[in-house]
């Protein structure tokens, strides 16, 4: 049942609790069970305090922001107040994949890493909770503007593909060699 009003949000429904409840657990649980589960607690200098802190801190930010979002009584149209918890998780899976691929190669030389993803997970933590920035919404802008919505689809199939290209060329390549 919609409002007649225009800006208010119709009442939360189960949909939208099941929603956040599934968003809850795949970006901030998933993202911060990985981060306490490659990060290595032996050796660093803060020791086991803050890596088994930061997990919880980013999960229980991710929690208050979806909180937030759905008790919003005044949205900002075409925008989130604050960064979406899917945007935070794909911020903080990069430097914990590549701190995890550095431990898997280099045991003992992974600090740097490992304090990126520390830093970048905190930080996605705080920016998820600021609420008076905001962030356009990417899905309203592109059903506006189907030239976007194009050349995003462009960009990602050319994207998802380029490495496949790649290594079919060094396969081509290496067999020339052998001929």
């Amino acid at each position: 049942q919609m409002s007649s009003r225009a800006g208010e949000k119709k009442p939360v429904q189960l949909g939208a609790i099941l929603d956040d409840i599934s968003d809850f657990v795949s970006f901030c649980v998933a993202p911060a069970a990985i981060f306490a589960l490659v990060m290595p607690r032996h050796g660093q200098p803060w020791g086991d305090l803050l890596p088994m802190a930061v997990p919880w801190i980013y999960a229980v930010a991710g929690g208050a922001r979806l909180l937030y979002f759905t008790l919003d009584k005044h949205p900002v149209p075409g925008f989130f107040k604050g960064m979406p918890v899917p945007a935070a998780a794909l911020l903080v899976m990069g430097p914990i994949s590549i701190a995890a691929e550095a431990n898997a190669f280099a045991p003992g030389g992974t600090e740097l890493w490992r304090g990126a993803a520390t830093v970048v997970m905190l930080l996605a933590a705080l920016a998820m909770n600021l609420y008076p920035v905001h962030y356009l919404h990417i899905g309203r802008l592109m059903g506006r503007r189907p030239l976007l919505l194009y050349s995003l689809l462009l960009l990602t199939i050319a994207m998802i593909f380029t490495p496949y290209f790649g290594l079919l060329e060094i396969g081509r390549a290496s067999c020339r060699e052998r001929v």
